[in-house]
């Protein structure tokens, strides 16, 4: 839940950002005295006046995304219904829907759709529905002069409530993707500590090298074989490139064997060391085993003891059936 309201608080700020632009477009066109038509043709004081509350409002808004006060869903539902407010007043001083608009309170409505999505995006809706409406109504009784629209309106009213209900139907797609994606995370994080548990608790040694022969992983009983004690990761990777550099490197130029016996002098263990190489695209790695081979000779005894125990299990059972008619 923490990491979806950071998600929305960075959707919110981006969607403000672009407000403070495009306000601030508008102003600057007032204040150079170059508005381009239709832009302020009925009411240019009005146009004027609604700009610079516009931008205003995007600037205060941008202090409150901040401080992340008032709460999040609060400020989408201010933001949406600001945007539609001020962009109709902006409509109407620039000679209605023929100033284009209409698709600016579009991207109004789509914004709080997907920003916060649920019932309240229908709402958002019929209120920049209400507000063209309204517009044309205006139009019709008290500007004689000019041309009313109602198809245009009923057509612009429709287009806000698709974009609304696809907005809602994107936003909990997103949330279903975040969840997904969280979910999945936290199940690669708790299968890498099972791998890494079970990887230090093997009695094999493991190794896993870079490329540039730079010490990945680790285990203990790696650690156990090559120094007798916890050494640093750097003191441990001084280890492995002084003892295994030489047969790793001549087992990458291709006349090198894989499989190796190497005596570590300073604490008195020979250890069988296995070179696999792990390749990913361009790079690749190094997993080296290590064994023991005092270890490896006392199992195969142990090996040998069991098959001529049952060897001679076997031997007993066969020599004893044949005198049991004896007995008798």
């Amino acid at each position: 839940n923490a990491m979806n309201r950071r998600t929305s608080w960075t959707a919110l700020q981006y969607f403000n950002i672009y407000r403070i632009l495009l306000s601030g477009l508008f102003v600057t066109l007032v204040r150079i005295g170059q508005l381009p038509q239709p832009l302020g043709v009925l009411d240019a004081g009005l146009f004027s006046i609604v700009s610079h509350v516009y931008f205003g409002t995007a600037v205060l808004f941008a202090v409150f995304i901040h401080f992340r006060f008032p709460r999040l869903n609060l400020q989408i539902s201010i933001h949406a219904l600001t945007d539609i407010l001020l962009l109709a007043l902006m409509m109407y001083s620039s000679n209605g829907l023929s100033s284009g608009f209409g698709m600016l309170l579009v991207i109004a409505v789509a914004g709080g759709s997907i920003l916060r999505a649920g019932k309240i995006s229908i709402l958002y809706a019929a209120i920049a529905t209400l507000a063209v409406l309204g517009h044309e109504i205006y139009v019709h009784f008290f500007l004689f002069f000019h041309n009313v629209n109602y198809i245009h309106a009923g057509i612009l009213g429709a287009t806000f409530f698709v974009t609304a209900i696809i907005g809602n139907l994107l936003s909990a797609r997103v949330k279903e993707t975040e969840a997904l994606a969280k979910q999945q995370a936290q199940e690669l994080t708790e299968l890498a500590e099972l791998n890494e548990h079970i990887v230090q608790r093997m009695q094999s040694g493991i190794l896993v090298l870079d490329e540039k022969l730079n010490l990945v992983l680790i285990n203990e009983s790696a650690k156990q074989l090559l120094s007798q004690k916890a050494e640093s990761r750097e003191k441990l990777n001084d280890i492995i490139l002084k003892i295994l550099k030489p047969f790793i490197d001549d087992w990458l130029a291709g006349y090198g064997k894989q499989n190796v016996i190497i005596e570590l002098g300073d604490v008195d263990i020979e250890v069988r060391a296995s070179f696999i190489k792990l390749s990913y695209g361009e790079s690749f790695q190094i997993l080296i085993f290590l064994e023991d081979t005092a270890s490896l000779r006392q199992k195969a005894q142990q090996l040998k003891l069991a098959s001529l125990g049952r060897l001679a299990a076997s031997i007993a059972h066969e020599v004893r059936n044949p005198l049991m008619p004896v007995n008798y």
